[in-house]
């Protein structure tokens, strides 16, 4: 079938304006850097910006938003600054490093078993702690996403499903899409931004007394769960919306759903990376007569967090190296390292990587 045939298929079936039908621009040759000079020259190049801006635009609405500003370097600075006053300032880091703290235990108890009869309790730190602990952090004190636990049975999405989705969102925005999938991965992707997005603007409207947002596709369900006091996120929300400061208020609701999305990936790899510098070859026990416990915990996890990789999108510039280590890191790994008997397994499968 020719472009032309096929778009005329696609008009017919209402779907074209989905597609881009352009034809591809000859890409310029790439240009090898070998020196600091040429490099120099390629960074100061207007030219040279990150798509990444470009592919949040695909699934959030309107053109505002820190994840759709990155390559405007002064007002994402600006955005930074904002977020992370009304998020991490005002004394709540205090109230998430208790939450974190006893979310970890709590993760902890509740995801460990018994295989025999031995008194001894085993649990999968990496699968049930560390994927699962960011989730309920983004939900709870993000979102004020309503989460189907053993505590609440009647929320809205399981744990797993809001780390998939959070993760398809981060991957879509950062990581080289396959063209061949990238239609049917952008509309899931949008989809679920939405989603995020009403659940945030219901918030307002029930902390405010606002108009409610007219998007017609908020489930009666969820506007009940997020109403019946699941609230732990109304706080930095209404600061959201009282300190905007000229922002509309799409702006808003991308600001929070562009920190959810980047809390939901990046943070359970730094978890996983952290615990992974952490744990020598066989168990932990063997570390306790090693010479970096003559340092304090703080200063151990500022290192390990340095050296990660998985900073793609400046969580540490977002909230700052300190909210970062003492709020996100410490907390969840001071009772992790407390374990006993705490090991990896044998083979690939112990590699944290």
């Amino acid at each position: 079938m020719t472009p032309a045939a096929l778009r005329k298929y696609f008009t017919e079936n209402g779907t074209a304006h989905k597609y881009n039908w352009d034809r591809p621009v000859p890409r310029h040759p790439l240009k090898v850097i070998r020196d600091w000079p040429t490099a120099k020259e390629a960074l100061q190049n207007s030219c040279f910006t990150a798509d990444y801006p470009a592919n949040a635009n695909l699934v959030f609405s309107g053109d505002n938003g820190y994840l759709q500003m990155m390559n405007e370097t002064s007002t994402a600075n600006a955005e930074i600054a904002f977020i992370r006053e009304q998020f991490a300032g005002h004394n709540d880091a205090r109230k998430h490093a208790d939450y974190i703290f006893l979310q970890t235990i709590n993760l902890i108890k509740t995801k460990s078993y018994n295989l025999v009869d031995n008194g001894k309790r085993s649990v999968d730190i990496v699968r049930d702690v560390l994927i699962n602990l960011p989730t309920r952090f983004v939900a709870d004190l993000v979102l004020g996403l309503p989460l189907k636990t053993e505590d609440h049975p009647i929320g809205t999405l399981f744990e797993h499903e809001l780390s998939e989705k959070l993760r398809d969102i981060y991957n879509f925005i950062f990581l080289q899409n396959d063209p061949t999938t990238h239609v049917a991965r952008r509309e899931s992707v949008k989809e679920t931004v939405d989603y995020l997005t009403h659940v945030t603007a219901h918030h307002w409207s029930s902390i405010l007394s606002l108009l409610k947002f007219d998007f017609g596709i908020l489930a009666e369900k969820t506007l009940q769960i997020v109403s019946s006091g699941h609230n732990r996120s109304h706080d930095w929300l209404r600061r959201l919306k009282l300190k905007a400061g000229g922002r509309s208020d799409r702006q808003l609701l991308n600001d929070a759903v562009s920190l959810a999305v980047l809390l939901g990936a990046e943070y359970s790899q730094l978890l996983v990376h952290c615990l992974d510098t952490f744990l020598p070859p066989n168990d932990y026990s063997a570390k306790k007569d090693g010479k970096n416990d003559a340092k304090p915990l703080f200063e151990q996890v500022a290192e390990a967090a340095r050296q990660s990789t998985t900073d793609t999108a400046g969580r540490n510039k977002l909230l700052g190296q300190d909210y970062v280590v003492d709020t996100l890191l410490i907390p969840a790994l001071r009772p992790i390292l407390s374990l006993k008997a705490l090991s990896r397994v044998q083979g690939n499968s112990g590699r944290l990587k």
